[in-house]
Parts: C-alpha cells; structure tokens; sequence
C-alpha cells in the first residue's frame, strides 16, 4: 500500500500508483442524467462542491448534472411540449465559450431520444 492525498490522507495498491499519477486528463461535456451511477458516489465531496450539492442531488425531482471536462459544473432539466424540448441548464459559474455548442449538441441528442423533432436550450447563471 502506498499513501496519497485525496481531499484527506488514503491507501493505494502499490501497483495501481503508476495508473493514478498518469491518468489521462477528461475532455468533453456531457448532459448527465438523475442519478446517474457517477453522481451517486459515496464521496460527493470529491465530484461537487459542497455548496452545490443540494442543487443537484434532491429527494423528489432531482435534475441532471452537466459535467464538463470532468467536473460537475451545473445541472440541467428536460421539459417536453409537443414535438419540442426544452432543456434548461444552470450552472454553478461562468461556462466556458466551446462548452455552450457542445452543450447544444448534447440537448439534441436528447431530444432525438425522446422523440422530440425541436430543441431549446436556455441558460441560467446561479
């Protein structure tokens, strides 16, 4: 076992401490849906800021977490009238530029899913 800082001091196999240290950096956003297996760690200190956590994991009508670059940075919500969907995102902070088409993107895919032929995405800023 080896010793490594992780927000606190914690154990490693020996053998894995090469994989961790050269771990390829995340690249890329993606629309998360609620509770998604990556949301539900045990940890949710290491994947979100504590001040943000009850924006994202709530007991009834919990939203989707938009994750960019491997960080969670907001949360989204689908709403379907007719053919069109609206998908709102609010994030935590300023959103970097490329990440508002890849975010559009992401929304169409969605839409395509649930057989929406129009997407919409509207942007909040909390």
């Amino acid at each position: 076992m080896a010793p490594v800082e992780f927000g606190r001091p914690t154990w490693i196999l020996s053998a894995d401490l090469d994989a961790l240290r050269s771990s390829p950096t995340p690249r890329g956003v993606r629309l998360l849906p609620p509770r998604d297996p990556y949301t539900q760690a045990r940890d949710r200190d290491t994947i979100i800021d504590q001040l943000h956590q009850r924006d994202l994991w709530k007991a009834v009508g919990a939203p989707g977490a938009v994750l960019a670059d491997g960080e969670v940075i907001g949360v989204w919500r689908p709403r379907k009238s007719g053919r069109n969907l609206t998908v709102t995102i609010t994030t935590f902070g300023a959103l970097p530029a490329r990440a508002w088409t890849l975010l559009h993107a992401e929304a169409e895919q969605i839409a395509a899913l649930r057989g929406a032929s129009s997407t919409n995405v509207e942007f909040d800023t909390s």
